[in-house]
């Protein structure tokens, strides 16, 4: 083999360990390249994790003279595709058996809108905790904003926005996101559902 794409490989492989090795995590932990993570004490992994490319977890512990408390828990089996950002100044919990694809933000802080007569970046922020509940499936470039729990079996469609709860076993799509269909046990098959 040649010693030159040894030395490429072996450097390509270590270029996203320092942010990586100070996580808490089980076995089975996959990072793809140019991952990022801010203030990796308030994250942890459960077993059997997967990160996609260019993925970025941002901690806020401060911001201005406030004190946030930040933490983000992934657990077992789940997997996140390329260029996710997560964005958490408060509980943000994804449970097991999730598969979530690219482009994705989650984000359990938005900046303040107290005062129009001051800048936004340097008023207080509004935080609230965000819940992904076990075997979900999130499409690409989804947004799930701060308050927001996603309850366990349940699909977000592509390019929808998720400013509230959406109910265990549904399918809910759209900007703002809305419920399109249920889990219907007794007929064992998605039920049409709108929303009200």
């Amino acid at each position: 083999m040649d010693i030159k794409r040894v030395i490429k490989a072996l450097v390509s492989s270590l270029r996203h360990v320092p942010s990586t090795i100070a996580i808490q995590h089980g076995s089975g932990l996959v990072i793809g390249k140019d991952f990022s993570c801010r203030r990796p004490k308030y994250v942890a992994f459960g077993k059997n994790i997967s990160l996609g490319k260019r993925c970025r977890l941002y901690c806020y512990d401060r911001h201005g003279g406030e004190s946030l408390s930040p933490s983000l828990t992934i657990g077992d089996n789940t997997m996140f595709g390329d260029d996710c950002r997560f964005l958490v100044a408060d509980d943000c919990c994804i449970g097991n058996n999730v598969l979530a694809a690219s482009y994705i933000l989650i984000t359990t802080e938005n900046h303040g809108m107290y005062c129009c007569d001051e800048g936004y970046s340097q008023q207080p922020l509004i935080t609230a905790p965000v819940a992904i509940e076990d075997n979900c499936w999130i499409g690409e470039n989804v947004v799930v904003l701060p308050g927001v729990r996603i309850g366990y079996n349940s699909i977000i469609g592509a390019g929808s926005v998720v400013n509230k709860d959406i109910p265990p076993c549904s399918i809910a799509v759209g900007n703002p996101v809305r419920v399109i269909k249920r889990w219907d046990s007794a007929s064992n098959q998605w039920i049409r559902h709108i929303d009200k």
